[in-house]
């Protein structure tokens, strides 16, 4: 009598279910791709579009492009004019007013500063054009700080795409790649609650199989509701009796398999927790 050929981990619908995701995951990285983009160009728009914390005016897209010319400006008058932020001795707000001999023509103009002023008389450096207002950092400075910014805001939006991307699509093609490898026969199983923020759920055999495996913590690959073709998945509230089918150890120590009950069907990929 001919021995029965052992389930696979995979059907022909969990198969096709794994590669689904690769065409969307390729469009989910082009829309993290035009956020970076999007990112890394903001803080030199907000810039532009912003009150400067010292400027009165002024086009600051011609600073931004290097188009004011440096003076040396000398302060004709100090004027306070109120407090930045909170109302504190510390946090005094004054005008400053200059002028300049020298320039895209000669001319006045101010700005404003918190706490310590430049007393009347003294000479600045301040980047100034042809309508009299008043930058004091350089377009340098400025360009260096918007990319900075901007590049700091485009690695952190690259970085968080890659952990939501990455790890998931890692376990479908683990899932995958050991689609023929047989499944063991069920044994009774108790999924838990899932009382922390990592992905998954812990589960433990159940009677009459206690004491033959460590309790698993599971992390969900594909879900299949009864009746239902398989779909990716990051479930995290799978309660109650299953049975699971042990399927083949991947090399970091982890294991596949997967959890039924009533035509309901969960793969996963689980570990070892420490009794």
């Amino acid at each position: 009598m001919a021995t029965a050929e052992p389930e696979p981990l995979l059907d022909a619908a969990a198969v096709a279910a794994l590669r689904a995701p690769a065409v969307r995951g390729s469009r989910w990285w082009v829309l993290v791709a035009v956020l970076a983009v999007l990112v890394l160009a903001l803080p030199a728009v907000l810039y532009v579009v912003a009150d400067g914390q010292h400027s009165l005016g002024g086009d600051r897209l011609e600073h931004l492009l290097g188009r004011t010319e440096q003076v040396t400006a000398r302060v004709d008058a100090v004027q306070h004019v109120g407090y930045c932020g909170r109302l504190s001795e510390s946090r005094e707000q004054f005008r400053i007013e200059l002028n300049w001999t020298a320039g895209p023509p000669p001319g006045h103009g101010g700005y404003l500063v918190c706490k310590s002023a430049p007393g009347v008389g003294e000479n600045i450096s301040a980047w100034v054009d042809a309508d009299g207002y008043v930058q004091l950092e350089s377009p340098t400075e400025v360009r260096l700080a918007v990319a900075g910014i901007g590049l700091a805001l485009a690695l952190v939006t690259i970085g968080t795409g890659a952990g939501i991307l990455i790890p998931p699509a890692r376990r479908r093609r683990r899932l995958g790649s050991a689609a023929d490898a047989p499944l063991l026969p069920p044994v009774p199983v108790l999924a838990g609650e899932n009382r922390s923020r990592q992905l998954g759920f812990p589960f433990r055999p159940a009677s009459p199989a206690e004491g033959v495996a460590p309790p698993m913590w599971a992390v969900p690959v594909l879900h299949a509701a009864p009746g239902e073709a398989p779909v990716p998945t990051s479930l995290r509230k799978l309660r109650g009796r299953w049975y699971f089918r042990a399927g083949p150890m991947l090399a970091s120590g982890r294991q596949l398999g997967v959890l039924e009950r009533a035509g309901e069907r969960c793969w996963v990929e689980c570990r070892a927790l420490r009794r």
